[in-house]
């Protein structure tokens, strides 16, 4: 997973240095910590990274459910629900499971802790009736805004 992370930071570092016009302003660092799934054997420790810039566009890499490493890419957007709370969904492609890649449609909601922290509960629903479970992740992240 080192492998993944290091591009990761990387490019969350150089986007600080560039100038604006030719870069993507940094919006968000997230922690992915851990899951709960609806169906047991599956590893709910589930260390990783996100990064979001301020036009939605979103990437990480985590150790997944089935204990493999998954990158994805994606683009997230929401609404504010109530001062402090906002929903927000991130559509998508994912590596790591059975099929190589997979599209992805990842509803969550994000509670403030604060001016900049917040923990984000991901709701991931079961792929298919016979494999999966449904998840509940959480992660938590720093707004850079």
């Amino acid at each position: 997973m080192l492998r993944y992370l290091i591009p990761l930071l990387a490019a969350a570092i150089s986007a600080g240095f560039q100038p604006r016009a030719e870069a993507q302003e940094l919006a968000a660092v997230g922690v992915h910590v851990g899951s709960w799934h609806s169906e047991p054997g599956f590893n709910n420790t589930n260390p990783g990274l996100y990064l979001r810039t301020a036009d939605g566009w979103t990437a990480g890499v985590y150790r997944n459910s089935i204990r493999r490493t998954s990158v994805y890419a994606g683009w997230t957007t929401g609404t504010a629900l109530t001062d402090g709370v906002r929903a927000e969904v991130t559509l998508g492609a994912i590596t790591g499971y059975q099929i190589p890649l997979l599209p992805m449609a990842i509803p969550s909601v994000r509670f403030a802790l604060g001016d900049h922290l917040g923990a984000r509960l991901i709701f991931i629903p079961r792929i298919s009736p016979k494999f999966g479970a449904h998840v509940v992740s959480l992660a938590l992240d720093w707004s850079l805004r």
